[in-house]
Order: structure tokens, then C-alpha cells, then sequence
């Protein structure tokens, strides 16, 4: 189960870490 949470903790980072990439080359 914690395994589960923890890869589910990476994922959301990961997809807010693209979003913020994809909002930096839009301001840019």
C-alpha cells in the first residue's frame, strides 16, 4: 500500500512539473 501512495505522490509531481514546464514556455 505504500508503495502504491508513493508512486502516486511521484506521478502528481511529476505531472505538476510538466505543467509548470509547459506554462514557463508559454509565458517565454
Amino acid at each position: 500500500a505504500r508503495n502504491q501512495i508513493f508512486i502516486a505522490v511521484s506521478i502528481a509531481a511529476l505531472t505538476i512539473y510538466d505543467m509548470c514546464k509547459a506554462a514557463d514556455n508559454i509565458i517565454v
